[in-house]
């Protein structure tokens, strides 16, 4: 088929840009791959006949004039979240692979491809001859993986979508998202006296992403036979870690090594930080302040993905349980600090949360720094945008047996009003935002766009 031979080349062109955030530059403030992306994107929309506006380099929009300007937007971003360890991927994550009906590279799923499938149902109804009622925008976000000032930025700028959707979710909806919450805890590390001396520490790109590489530098001095025997020990005791050591002189950097996932299901990862703070664990003295932060982190914190440890359980019927990720390890200026991603249940309160987390962090003396409380989204399942979207996507796939869902994800749908995630990962696919060797299937890339199509054009038919 013509439309997705076409639709296919126009993504694989989109992944092959590196589209993670970098140090800004000159009318590129989320650096220059993604104001590449971005520009990609208006150029493509520009010449299929769309209007387009670039919002200084924050965002930008492509967009179908409708009879009113009343808008019913697509929102979806064109920023990615860092490959990690590249030696893990099977083909080069910015060098985008079809192979045997699935296109391979760094956010053919998160969000690229959805974006495309939309881009392309926009397209399709133009090219069809449709005339919308209100206005369809696609609106081009910048920098959702991270801290989300490009989108604050564009809709201070721009008018505000009457309804819309964000295609960074899953078939058939999303109807809410969980709490997220961001967080550092650290520990100010003075003169230590323990025998081995923590030189570095580095692990994690990102806090909603599963760490999987972490890596530490340890000074032995005279203690290097001793730290070669706990070294032996940790490992006869642990072997299903993967860990790697290499000593040069009297010092040993260790690497350990997990699997990359999505800091909302961190359960299809590993967490290399949690292997290494383990092990770094054997090595420090009583009573310091390293060890006052391993030991919160060992027995607070661990392999727990729930928050078990941390003194209350926050779960409710709705959504589940609270989702906690480890997602950055660092040592600077005498500080060791770790950044927290929390997936809190809709019914609870970022407040609480924050509570129990203060009262754990003084008992081993942390300091505890809140760096985002973004609260619960919730639809009432008889609203009319749930019902609109839900039923384009069961005339196109015949499914009406799958209900909408509750999601850890944190989507756009969060900073604009009347929206909501709707696909386009289908019941039963693999989730495979954030990790290594991310895939889009091309049928179900075709598919999406065919549900957007009529998604697009019910939201936009004149009342």
């Amino acid at each position: 088929m013509e439309l997705n031979r076409q639709m296919i080349h126009n993504l694989m062109e989109l992944i092959s840009i590196p589209s993670y955030l970098t140090a800004s530059k000159k009318d590129a403030p989320f650096g220059p791959a993604i104001d590449h992306a971005l520009l990609y994107m208006l150029d493509m929309g520009k010449r299929d006949g769309f209007t387009v506006k670039n919002v200084d380099h924050y965002g930008g929009h492509i967009e179908f004039p409708g009879q009113t300007e009343e808008i019913a937007a697509v929102s979806a971003h064109l920023d990615v979240v860092p490959a990690g360890d590249l030696s893990k991927w099977t083909y080069p994550p910015f060098r985008p692979t079809l192979k045997d009906g699935r296109l391979y590279g760094r956010g053919a799923l998160d969000d690229k491809g959805p974006l495309m499938a939309a881009y392309w149902a926009m397209k399709q109804l133009k090219d069809s001859g449709y005339q919308p009622f209100r206005t369809i925008r696609l609106i081009l976000g910048c920098d959702e993986e991270t801290d989300g000032v490009g989108m604050k930025y564009y809709l201070e700028r721009e008018r505000f979508p009457r309804l819309g959707f964000t295609p960074d979710g899953d078939f058939p909806l999303i109807y809410g998202e969980m709490g997220l919450m961001f967080c550092e805890l650290s520990v100010k590390i003075q003169e230590e006296t323990s025998p081995f001396r923590l030189l570095q520490f580095q692990g994690g790109s990102a806090a909603n992403m599963v760490p999987d590489t972490a890596c530490f530098v340890l000074e032995c001095g005279d203690r290097t036979d001793d730290a070669k025997r706990r070294l032996k020990a940790f490992s006869h005791l642990h072997p299903e870690y993967d860990i790697q050591t290499v000593w040069n002189g009297t010092k040993l950097t260790a690497s350990s090594f997990g699997v990359s996932a999505h800091g909302s299901s961190p359960e299809k990862g590993v967490n290399a930080i949690s292997i290494a703070c383990a092990l770094l664990d054997t090595f420090m003295k009583e009573s310091s302040a390293i060890k006052d932060f391993l030991t919160f982190y060992n027995r607070r914190l661990g392999f727990d993905l729930h928050g078990e440890r941390l003194g209350k359980d926050f779960s409710d019927a709705i959504s589940g349980r609270l989702i906690v990720n480890a997602g950055i390890i660092s040592l600077k200026e005498s500080r060791l600090s770790l950044a927290l991603n929390l997936r809190y249940p809709v019914t609870a309160s970022g407040a609480d949360i924050m509570k129990t987390l203060i009262h754990a962090a003084r008992e081993y003396n942390l300091t505890f720094t809140l760096l985002e409380d973004t609260p619960p989204l919730y639809f009432d399942r008889d609203n009319p945008l749930i019902l609109t979207l839900l039923e384009a996507y069961r005339k196109n796939t015949k499914d009406r047996v799958s209900q909408p869902l509750v999601s850890a994800g944190a989507t756009y749908a969060r900073a604009i009003p009347n929206t909501v995630a709707f696909g386009a990962i289908f019941p039963g696919d693999p989730d495979l935002c954030h990790q290594t060797d991310e895939y889009i299937q091309t049928d179900r890339l075709a598919a999406a766009c065919a549900i957007y199509a009529d998604a697009l054009k019910n939201l936009t038919m004149r009342p």
